[in-house]
């Protein structure tokens, strides 16, 4: 049984007639759809998972692999969704796989965030060791991964004591960057940060607003009291 082609031809029995035209449409990514719902594409994760369930985790994570390799939108989701519902036998050693996975095929920020919200941001929660290396994700060419360093920590911001520190020297670091998605990626993490310490995030953004740009700001202060936003928002 090739298990990447019988994922495949489940996935296509799914795809909506001219659904995969409406996607180009609405989105500026440029990635290969078979034309499904990410509902049908869950669902078609759940129902398969059931093949590969036995699988020890090295074994699990190697069959991801060859789904990320047929280059199609939906493979990579099923795939991440695999290693969410495995998530009970990945351990430490497993964290620089699923990294990999960040850098060599992500291709969307949807796909950014369902990683990084998902089994790599609870990785990280697991295992916040790995706080340290997200200051060099900041620095990568790569936008998504860009983007993941401050997406990847939202899950665990109230477990870890440490996090907060790291985020604020990762949105400093992004401050200049010019991509509306990473700008977009960590004013979201500092909206959730709120959730922690509202009066440091926005300690932050008052510091900053003056080279924040307004995308990465706005969302940052979204959910803040409306004199802490029109202060936030105020031109010196």
């Amino acid at each position: 049984m090739n298990i990447a082609e019988e994922v495949l031809q489940q996935l296509q029995l799914r795809a909506e007639p001219g659904f995969k035209e409406r996607q180009a449409s609405f989105s500026k990514d440029a990635f290969q759809s078979l034309g499904l719902r990410n509902a049908d594409t869950h669902a078609v994760a759940k129902e398969t998972y059931e093949w590969v369930k036995p699988f020890g985790a090295d074994e699990l994570l190697a069959t991801c692999g060859e789904l990320f390799a047929v280059g199609y939108w939906e493979m990579d989701i099923v795939a991440i969704d695999w290693a969410w519902l495995h998530r009970k036998h990945l351990g430490k050693q497993h964290f620089p796989v699923l990294r990999s996975w960040l850098e060599n095929h992500v291709v969307t920020w949807a796909g950014c965030d369902h990683l990084c919200c998902g089994i790599l941001g609870e990785m990280l929660r697991r295992y916040p060791e790995f706080l340290t290396e997200l200051p060099l994700w900041a620095e990568s060419t790569n936008r998504w991964v860009r983007r993941g360093a401050a997406v990847v920590m939202i899950p665990g911001f109230r477990k870890s004591p440490d996090a907060m520190p790291v985020l604020f020297g990762i949105a400093t670091t992004l401050l200049p960057d010019r991509d509306d998605m990473v700008q977009k990626g960590y004013g979201w993490a500092l909206k959730e940060a709120c959730k922690q310490d509202e009066g440091a995030v926005f300690e932050f953004v008052i510091a900053h607003k003056a080279v924040m740009p307004r995308t990465a700001l706005r969302y940052a202060i979204e959910k803040m009291p409306d004199e802490r936003r029109a202060l936030a928002m105020a031109k010196d």
